[in-house]
């Protein structure tokens, strides 16, 4: 098939731009989405199309272009400049844009509202107080409120990722209302899942790890800063260790307190039962043979995608009761939330999960169940897609009633 032939057969069919500032470079959660939704999309006849921060993994960017998904690279500075986005949505004519880790006061909505006619879907994943108060005076306050308010008629559909932004949204916007729907990440469950057997946590341990005893792994995941916990999760590691708690801490991530980690690794007399691995790309296996995981976020987490990974994999998790990570991990169910910055609670909760093999394992389990139940990437995936079938639908009534305007008042006084 030529080219122009494709061209014109994509013209045919709806089409959506995934707009994403982030650079897809590991073998991630997100990375999965994106995998998905280009399956769903050939699976539907849609035209979708990705755009990214340069660099993108080399092995799915190979993957989606077989698949037949367009792949469109961003620098830095194209990110920041709002009317790449503009030029991008005229050029290519979508029907759809749908946005991720855009700010929900981002002025190119604006823009793409004023110089492109279609539909715009702004998923929310942003972390944050339930109720910002705007700092300053008032009216510092009520020109942010107003900014908020006049943006949100930008955007025709909202996907919070948890009830918490759901809630944020609805209280920040109270003028977004019907437009606020629902939408749970998703954890592709066949990636992450429990170890098969003996043999496989071992072969892991022993090949990833280079652990050869059997004392239970306990893992931190997540960007290496202040917000995430990890300072917090360094003194807890400290104090486990002086006590003679048999374990091994892992630590999986980068970021600015990366140099802080490694000088606590090669200073620490327990050096043998601390691992700094660096950003990985196989985390879903690393967790196969993990008895728990520590988050202490002391920021409000949108969602937690790291707990939810832990929980398919049947992993019970220590996090902080804050945001939505309480959707993510039930209480004495699925695990434990500590108060935040309260680290004689984690230490205490690092205690009774490590000494009691009974409780850990049915948490697991329940962890595990819960996932499948609520976050199947496949279940979010098509909920995405019957959203953008509706506002296609819409789309097209409205280009009809303007294209038709004589039979649309004809209509109306028929009734």
């Amino acid at each position: 098939m030529s080219s122009q032939q494709s061209t014109q057969n994509n013209q045919s069919k709806p089409s959506v731009l995934c707009y994403a500032l982030i650079s897809p470079n590991k073998k991630g959660s997100f990375e999965d989405y994106l995998w998905n939704m280009s399956q769903e999309a050939k699976k539907r006849n849609w035209h979708y199309v990705i755009c990214v921060i340069d660099p993108i993994q080399d092995e799915l960017h190979q993957r989606l272009l077989d698949q037949g998904c367009e792949v469109l690279k961003m620098t830095k500075e194209q990110a920041h400049d709002p009317w790449h986005l503009v030029k991008l949505l005229r050029t290519n004519k979508f029907n759809i844009l749908h946005t991720h880790f855009v700010g929900p006061t981002d002025f190119v909505l604006l823009l793409c509202r004023c110089f492109w006619k279609g539909k715009i879907v702004f998923t929310d994943h942003s972390s944050g107080d339930l109720f910002e108060q705007a700092p300053g005076n008032l009216i510092k306050r009520a020109f942010r409120n107003t900014k908020r308010s006049g943006l949100s008629y930008c955007v025709d559909l909202y996907l919070p990722v948890s009830k918490f932004v759901q809630q944020r949204i609805i209280g920040n916007i109270p003028v977004a209302g019907k437009k606020v729907k629902l939408l749970y990440n998703g954890i592709d469950t066949d990636r992450f899942h429990p170890a098969a057997n003996d043999e496989d946590k071992v072969r892991i341990k022993t090949g990833l790890l280079g652990v050869n005893d059997d004392r239970p792994i306990v893992i931190f995941i997540g960007q290496l800063i202040e917000e995430k916990g990890i300072q917090m999760c360094m003194k807890v590691m400290h104090k486990m260790l002086s006590e003679q708690l048999k374990c091994h801490f892992v630590i999986i991530g980068d970021g600015p307190a990366r140099a802080d980690v490694e000088q606590y690794c090669a200073d620490t007399p327990f050096k043998d039962y601390v691992h700094y691995v660096g950003r990985r790309s196989d985390v879903n296996e690393l967790l196969r043979v993990t008895e728990v995981m520590l988050m202490p976020s002391i920021w409000t987490e949108a969602f937690g995608y790291a707990a939810a990974e832990a929980t398919a994999s049947g992993v019970p998790v220590i996090a902080n009761n804050i945001g939505g990570i309480p959707e993510v991990i039930l209480q004495d169910h699925s695990g434990l939330l500590v108060t935040p910055g309260n680290q004689d609670e984690l230490e205490q909760a690092v205690r009774t999960l490590l000494q009691d093999d009974n409780k850990r394992r049915q948490m697991g389990i329940n962890g595990r169940q819960y996932a499948l139940e609520n976050f199947p990437l496949d279940t979010m995936v098509s909920k995405t897609f019957d959203h953008y079938q509706g506002l296609i639908s819409k789309l097209a009534f409205n280009l009809s009633e303007s294209n038709n305007p004589g039979e649309s008042t004809q209509n109306g006084a028929t009734h």
